[in-house]
């Protein structure tokens, strides 16, 4: 851990552009402006050392022995599901509430770990988990670094984030909550800085809202929380169309509404 933080530290130092090199990169001496080669290569090396950093970090996390006694309840009801081509009519896993109303939130999660343990075995849901998680800390770092630029900084943020979060990184339906959350995220961030918005345009990727929320609605009970960031951003572009009310600031708010009745 010393050496990942030695290296986001060294990472982050360059970020800020304090070490420079004048061996190689254009830079003349008395002349701190850095060549345009110089800063693609600063860039490249930001981007591909703080990506391999995090990414090596979630891998170390996620890869273990699949411990989650939850995980084997889940499959046992996706295996019901797929038998019989139905939600069961009741508790049918307990001893005490055997035959109880109870309604899943999480079906289509628990179809894909049994599916997926079917087919691969305990690797695949180790598998599964990481590719879950590793989409969800990238694209919790593109929407970061699209709002606070510094890459050093963000993954300076993210590590501790993944380390002090990673014991809920097992094959469950809740991992499906972080990576949905994040994706809802960065296309929100995204939305006002691509170049439809700048155009004056709806970006269309704001329509992805709608079946990305449907499907977690399926996925994890905890779709619930992605209506805080739609809230949100229906209400700064509620109080964007209420100052000039133009048909262009108003359509906006289509796609927001289109996910939170999906």
């Amino acid at each position: 851990m010393c050496v990942l933080a030695a290296a986001v530290v060294v990472m982050n130092a360059f970020s800020q552009g304090r070490f420079h090199s004048s061996c190689g990169t254009g830079i003349e001496s008395g002349n701190l402006e850095p060549s345009p080669v110089h800063s693609l290569s600063h860039r490249a090396l930001i981007n591909g050392v703080g990506g391999v950093l995090l990414l090596g970090v979630v891998f170390f996390l996620c890869v273990r022995i699949v411990s989650e006694p939850d995980c084997w309840f889940h499959m046992a009801f996706g295996r019901y599901v797929l038998e019989h081509g139905t939600l069961p009519p009741g508790d049918l896993f307990s001893h005490t509430g055997f035959g109880n109303e109870w309604i899943s939130t999480g079906w289509a999660s628990s179809v894909l770990l049994h599916g997926l343990h079917e087919l691969v075995g305990p690797q695949g849901l180790v598998l599964l988990v990481f590719a879950v998680v590793a989409g969800a800390f990238g694209a919790l770092y593109v929407a970061s670094v699209r709002l606070f630029g510094n890459r050093g900084s963000v993954v300076l943020l993210l590590l501790p984030l993944a380390l002090g979060t990673y014991l809920r990184f097992s094959p469950r339906p809740e991992i499906f909550s972080l990576l949905c959350i994040t994706l809802e995220v960065l296309i929100l961030v995204t939305a006002d800085s691509s170049p439809a918005a700048a155009a004056g345009k709806l970006p269309r990727r704001l329509w992805l809202l709608a079946p990305l929320m449907a499907i977690w609605a399926n996925l994890h009970g905890g779709f619930v929380i992605g209506f805080a960031p739609l809230g949100l951003y229906g209400l700064h572009r509620l109080w964007l169309w209420a100052r000039p009310r133009t048909a262009d600031n108003f359509r906006w708010l289509l796609p927001c509404a289109a996910a939170s009745l999906a």
